[in-house]
């Protein structure tokens, strides 16, 4: 897949990718949903992928786009905190100090996942957080405790 570009399809070719769009990415996803490949196919191209270049700076949209575009990297959006409807109220994720601290389930490929985004709060306002998860802290059992330290994916 990598090969083909298919991880690649709809990010822009200055950030590594092939620079077609959605449709073609469609069209991709259809094939891998056909054949029921069990792949982190979603969680790193339709999620990670989408909302770094959606919310992510350049330096963070040159970085991980094209990593995730190489297969270098296995990505995970992580927002839930459990059951109910998610407002900025509810979520109790926070980052102090440079520090994630807090709970989130599910996480669609999180055991497996290079990098993350997440949703948190930090100095009481909802942001989002581009973790890597291959850093200090992490649980070999898929858990991570506060030991990450987060990059702010929009101001």
């Amino acid at each position: 897949m990598v090969e083909q570009g298919w991880l690649g399809a709809a990010i822009p070719e200055q950030f590594g990718g092939l620079g077609l769009g959605h449709l073609e990415l469609c069209v991709i996803a259809e094939e891998i949903g056909r054949a029921v490949a069990p792949i982190p196919f979603a969680s790193t191209v339709y999620f990670l992928a989408e909302a770094v270049q959606l919310a992510g700076d350049d330096r963070q949209k040159a970085i991980s786009c094209r990593k995730i575009a190489a297969g270098e990297v296995i990505g995970a959006v992580a927002t839930s905190e459990g059951p109910g409807v998610l407002t900025p109220a509810s979520v109790q994720t926070s980052v102090t100090a440079g520090k994630l601290t807090g709970v989130k389930i599910p996480v669609t490929d999180g055991d497996i996942a290079d990098l993350c985004l997440v949703l948190a709060k930090e100095n009481g306002q909802p942001g989002l957080f581009l973790v890597d998860l291959n850093g200090e802290g992490r649980d070999p059992r898929g858990g991570h405790d506060a030991g990450p330290h987060p990059r702010p994916a929009q101001s």
